[in-house]
C-alpha cells in the first residue's frame, strides 16, 4: 500500500489532517474461511451517501454498532498501542487517570465507548501532555482462545503528535482491509501503513469502502484546562478497560535434546569412564 497526503481546513479548526490507516492482522490465519473474521459490517448506505460521517459526534457510531446484530456488546476488544520510544499513555478512571504505561501497551477495550487517554513522553517535547480519544466501532474475530495475538494495531505517530502539538487536529480511522481490495504489500517494518484522504473524502467513508471500520482515533485540537481533566463529560464517563500484562520476550532455550543438532556424541574408546 502507498502513502498519499492531502489536506484541507473546514471551520472549526484552522488545519484538518484526515488519516486513513490500514491494519493488516487476520489474514495470518488461513486456516479458517474469510467470513469467520469479518463480522457485520457497522454502517449502511443510502443510495450513495453514508449514514454516519466522521463528522458525527464521538461515541455515536461506536454506540450503534454495539446495538446492532453480533457478539459485539459487552466484548472487550483488544487493542495494542503503539508509539515512539519513550511514549508513555495513561488511561481515564474514576479518579481522572491511570498510572502511565510504556508503550506499546494492549488493553481491552469496550465496543462501542469512547475511551480518553493522556500522552506524555513525547520525543523533543517534555512536558507536553496531549489528550486523545480512542472511539472502538468494531471488533476482530480471531479464533477462539487467541483474542491477544490479533489486537487491532492503533499507532501514535510521531507526525500526528506534532501536528497536534501545534494545535491541529488529527483524525485517524483504523480499518481491516476486505481482502479482494487489498493490494498486495507487505506491511514491513516501518510502521503502520496509512494514507491520507483527499480534501473532499471522509476518511470513515473511504475505510468503509475499503473495509470494515474498527476504531477511530481523534487527536489534538486543543489542550483540556485543569479543572477539564476530571470532568466525566471531558472522559466520557470513564468506561471500564482491561490492562493486560505485557509482552514477555522468550529467549530461545537450549535446543532439544532429540535435535539432530545437539544429539550427544558419542565418546572415544579411549576415553570412556
Amino acid at each position: 500500500m502507498q502513502a498519499v497526503r492531502t489536506r484541507t481546513r473546514p471551520p472549526r479548526f484552522a488545519y484538518w489532517r484526515s488519516t486513513v490507516v490500514a491494519l493488516l492482522v487476520v489474514w495470518g490465519v488461513p486456516s479458517l474461511p474469510v467470513d469467520q473474521f469479518c463480522g457485520v459490517a457497522f454502517s449502511q448506505t443510502t443510495g450513495t451517501q453514508p449514514v454516519f460521517s466522521i463528522q458525527a459526534p464521538p461515541g455515536l457510531v461506536g454506540a450503534t454498532r454495539a446495538a446492532g446484530p453480533g457478539p459485539v456488546a459487552n466484548y472487550f476488544q483488544p487493542v495494542e498501542i503503539r508509539g515512539p520510544h519513550g511514549l508513555q499513555v495513561a488511561f481515564a478512571d474514576k479518579n481522572g487517570f491511570t498510572e502511565f504505561h510504556n508503550l506499546p501497551v494492549t488493553v481491552g477495550l469496550l465496543v462501542g465507548r469512547v475511551y480518553r487517554l493522556k500522552v506524555a513522553g513525547i520525543p523533543q517535547a517534555e512536558g507536553v501532555e496531549l489528550f486523545p480519544s480512542l472511539e472502538v466501532i468494531d471488533r476482530l474475530y480471531p479464533p477462539p482462545g487467541q483474542e491477544l495475538h490479533f489486537p487491532i494495531i492503533v499507532e501514535l505517530h510521531p507526525d500526528d503528535l506534532r501536528l497536534a502539538m501545534e494545535g491541529k487536529y488529527v483524525t485517524r480511522v483504523v480499518y481491516l482491509e476486505d481482502p479482494q481490495q487489498a493490494l498486495p504489500v507487505a506491511e514491513g517494518t516501518g510502521g503502520q501503513l496509512w494514507f491520507e484522504v483527499r480534501h473532499d473524502q471522509d476518511p470513515l467513508a473511504v475505510a468503509d469502502a475499503l473495509g470494515r471500520p474498527l476504531v477511530i482515533v481523534r487527536l489534538g485540537g486543543r489542550v483540556p484546562l485543569p479543572e477539564e481533566e476530571s470532568d466525566p463529560a471531558f472522559l466520557f464517563g470513564s468506561p471500564p478497560l482491561v490492562v493486560f500484562p505485557p509482552k514477555v520476550k522468550v529467549l530461545p532455550g537450549p535446543p532439544s535434546g532429540n535435535s539432530p543438532a545437539t544429539a550427544p556424541k558419542p565418546i572415544p574408546e579411549g576415553r570412556r569412564p
